[in-house]
Formats: C-alpha cells, sequence, structure tokens
C-alpha cells in the first residue's frame, strides 16, 4: 500500500481524522513491528514494543512541521525508533527494576501461586482483589487519566506525555493527583 504524505493528509491526522490517522498507522504497521522485533523489554513482550512504537508515531504526527525540508516518512521512522531506544533506556534505569522483575496483576494463576507463601485461598482472594480493583480504576477513572496512568507506567515524563497527549505538563500533573485521590481508597492510602 502506498500512501501519499502530503500536507493535506498530515493535517487531518493532527487534527484526529480517523481516516487519516488509520492510513498513516496501517501504513506504518510493518515498519513498527519490524523495529520492535530487534528490540527487548524487560518486564513487555513485542506487542508492548509495538505498542510504544505507535505512540513514537502519534508524536510523530501531532509535532511534524511540513515547514522543514525532512519528508514526514523520514520524520515519523525516525521518531518510531527513538521512542522505542528511550523506553528501552529508561527500564534499564535502576528505579524501574521492582517493575521490570514483577508480575502483572493480569498474570496467570500459576505465576502468581509460585510467588505468593500462604495458602492457596489466600492467593485466591489476593488475586481476586488484583481484578477488583484494576476493573474498580477503569470506573473510576477517565479516559485521559487512564491514558496518563498508562503512560506514566510505561516510563515517560510528564513533558512526553504532555506531547503525546496534546496537552500541558501541568494538566498531566493536575490528572496525576486525581488518580491518587481517587486510587487512595481503592488501596487503603
Amino acid at each position: 500500500m502506498s500512501v501519499e504524505f502530503d500536507a493535506k493528509l498530515i493535517t487531518k491526522a493532527k487534527n484526529l481524522d480517523e481516516a487519516a490517522l488509520d492510513d498513516i498507522f496501517i501504513f506504518f504497521k510493518p515498519f513498527i513491528r519490524a523495529v520492535a522485533f530487534k528490540y527487548f523489554l524487560a518486564g513487555a513482550d513485542n506487542d508492548d514494543l509495538i505498542q510504544e512504537g505507535m505512540i513514537g508515531l502519534f508524536t510523530a504526527i501531532k509535532n511534524f512541521d511540513e515547514t522543514k525540508e525532512v519528508p514526514f516518512e523520514i520524520f515519523a521512522k525516525r521518531c518510531i525508533i527513538l521512542r522505542l531506544k528511550t523506553v528501552i533506556k529508561n527500564s534499564r534505569r535502576l528505579k524501574h527494576s521492582p517493575l521490570n522483575e514483577s508480575v502483572s496483576i493480569e498474570a496467570d494463576e500459576s505465576v502468581f501461586k509460585s510467588l505468593y507463601t500462604g495458602s492457596p485461598e489466600d492467593a485466591f482472594f489476593d488475586n481476586e482483589d488484583f481484578k477488583i480493583a484494576n476493573e474498580k480504576l477503569k470506573e473510576i477513572l477517565s479516559k485521559f487519566e487512564l491514558s496518563v496512568l498508562y503512560l506514566v507506567s510505561s516510563g515517560m515524563s510528564y513533558k512526553e506525555i504532555a506531547a503525546v497527549l496534546g496537552k500541558s505538563p501541568k494538566s498531566i500533573d493536575n490528572a496525576l493527583q486525581r488518580i491518587k485521590n481517587k486510587a487512595a481508597p481503592l488501596f487503603n492510602l
């Protein structure tokens, strides 16, 4: 499939036109898959890297300046690769080691039981508590707050999240404060 990256298509995509975004994402999907396959991210699978590549592409769409003499395709590929390298570099920081060595909330029961030292009944109820908390977060947080929570948990800075979501860093900070306030009762904080 060939997509002509003209100014109209990019402008439509910047304005979140679904058809334009679909055309661009479909065009870049094979490239993102190929690049993501080359990297390893501790505690994640290939689909997570593909998602990060898509975030890089979205960042490229939002930040592309057609007045520069760089074709969109080259700019987008650079943003995708840079996003993947940044995520991997950030994941290797010492402060992320608990995240890299942890088990997903969605982990299957056998993995959870192997890490749990209590009785099987206790493990079952604790696992159910995680599922309930996860579902409650989906109920009480707005779509924006869920997006911010996901992006923060993926290791992005406030500034990066602001750029991806088209908001100010202050609005990202405000969203995180709301998330903490809403989530505190769920986790007895």
